[in-house]
């Protein structure tokens, strides 16, 4: 192999054949890489759609399938994340999914107003009076999260880390 390798680097017409094959395979790579970027896309897309024509059911399958594409956009885990949180019975799933947009991009204020408001319907006033505080310490004048300090009122900070979800029943 090393002689087969020598004799291949060392002839300029067979380096030349070798170097044509490597930036072949490079320039398929970075094709589907374009691609599944291109295809997460346009199912996120596709999800803010059908959840603007509220067909919620629908866009949680293609925000999912934006995220198993390309899991690093902070976005396609807020929209996800706000379509979970309408049902109650997906509050954990919305949870982690809101939690993972402020992770990837901790200025999101929506992702801490929408955790807020879930955590106060769940009665827990002191986790979402501190995501209120979150969103305002980004964005000061941001009424939604105005609003939501005043309805938690002075409940007590629960302990834990931001990133510790309380829905978690593992």
């Amino acid at each position: 192999l090393v002689t087969d390798a020598h004799n291949t680097l060392s002839d300029p017409a067979r380096r030349a054949e070798y170097d044509e094959q490597l930036a072949s395979a490079q320039a398929t790579t970075e094709v589907k890489g374009a691609d599944s970027a291109y295809l997460a896309k346009q199912n996120f897309l596709r999800g803010r759609a059908l959840a603007s024509q509220r067909k919620f059911t629908e866009a949680v399958t293609f925000f999912e399938n934006a995220l198993s594409l390309d899991p690093s956009q902070p976005e396609y885990h807020l929209e996800l994340g706000l379509v979970l949180s309408r049902n109650p019975r997906r509050r954990e799933d919305a949870e982690r999914r809101l939690l993972q947009a402020i992770d990837l991009a901790p200025t999101v204020v929506s992702a801490y107003v929408a955790l807020g408001q879930m955590y106060l319907k769940a009665g827990r006033s002191g986790r979402a009076g501190r995501m209120a505080r979150e969103a305002l310490r980004w964005e000061p004048d941001h009424v939604e999260a105005t609003e939501l300090l005043t309805a938690a009122g002075d409940a007590p900070d629960e302990k834990g880390e931001l990133q510790e979800g309380v829905f978690r029943t593992s």
